[in-house]
């Protein structure tokens, strides 16, 4: 009984997740205003036009460029979050 008591609840719990969103809450997730959060700069239109896809950036206009994922939206990126960083770079001065 505990059994069939526990697959029915998750049945329940997985509907409840894959059912449609509401309308107010689709038309905010497809609102334009997501869009221009990732828009290209001119340097990274400029870098860019680089057709050698064996290069990374690595951006120094922000405060720890091992943490920023901006840069990683464009471009192979030195830096940028990634749960399984390689040891070599793990330090207390780069995490």
């Amino acid at each position: 009984m505990d059994g069939r008591c526990t697959v029915v609840l998750m049945l329940i719990d997985l509907l409840q997740v894959d059912a449609p969103l509401p309308e107010q809450r689709r038309t905010t997730l497809n609102s334009s205003n997501t869009h221009n959060e990732f828009a290209a700069t001119p340097v990274d239109q400029q870098i860019m036009q680089d057709k050698d896809p064996y290069f990374r950036v690595f951006n120094l206009t922000h405060s720890d460029p091992f943490s920023d994922a901006m840069t990683s939206y464009f471009h192979n990126s030195v830096g940028g979050y990634h749960a399984a960083k390689l040891t070599l770079y793990r330090s207390d001065d780069v995490d």
